[in-house]
């Protein structure tokens, strides 16, 4: 079952495919905030939600602003081998 993974901090924030991607993200990143998933929508949900991000678990939390009319910017899945309906 392929995973998901999320990286809130590091050094490319976003959405990866494989944990090859995700690992190059955090590896050796001081702080880095990263989970993985099992859902392709699981992942953009927590991702779009910053959920991590904003947990009582990190040191500094911030509010990010809700996005207007409910737009969010996603970035690209970094792996060109994942399907639309993964």
């Amino acid at each position: 079952m392929a995973k998901f993974y999320v990286v809130w901090v590091g050094r490319q924030k976003g959405i990866y495919a494989t944990w090859s991607e995700c690992e190059k993200q955090v590896k050796g990143f001081s702080g880095a905030k990263f989970k993985s998933f099992k859902s392709r929508e699981e992942a953009i949900k927590a991702y779009s939600k910053s959920s991590f991000y904003n947990s009582s678990q990190t040191k500094k939390s911030k509010k990010l602003p809700k996005p207007e009319n409910n737009s969010i910017k996603m970035p690209p899945l970094r792996n060109n081998k994942v399907s639309a309906q993964a």
